[in-house]
């Protein structure tokens, strides 16, 4: 478990197929192609539960994130556990997760550039 849970809680068990954790990967990886112009380089914490563990020798999430950015430096690891951020704040645990971040220049924005600059 990724964290302790309350007296009374529900517990549910599913198995996590390979073609749809890569299809999921696939579609999580489209959004920041929009949002982040020109990344220079990726962050990225995979699951030791996911990798060529989870799909049978090969990495289909790496094979993903190379596919949609070609050349892009990457560094990252096969963990234990991945923490990201909530949107109320602070962060949460997950288990057989990737958990990855662009790296990229901010934009300049034209009220950014000083006159005579």
């Amino acid at each position: 478990m990724a964290q302790h849970l309350r007296p009374g809680s529900r517990v549910l068990w599913a198995i996590r197929l390979p073609p749809a954790s890569a299809a999921d990967m696939r579609r999580s990886l489209s959004a920041p192609v929009l949002l982040v112009r020109r990344p220079q380089a990726a962050i990225v914490f995979s699951c030791i539960g996911r990798g060529p563990y989870h799909y049978g020798g090969d990495d289909p999430d790496l094979a993903c994130l190379r596919d949609i950015f070609p050349h892009l430096p990457l560094i990252g690891a096969h963990d234990t556990g991945q923490m990201a951020p909530v949107p109320r704040g602070g962060n949460r645990l997950l288990q057989n997760a990737v958990v990855s971040a662009l790296i990229s220049q901010p934009g300049r924005r034209a009220d950014d550039v000083q006159p005579g600059a």
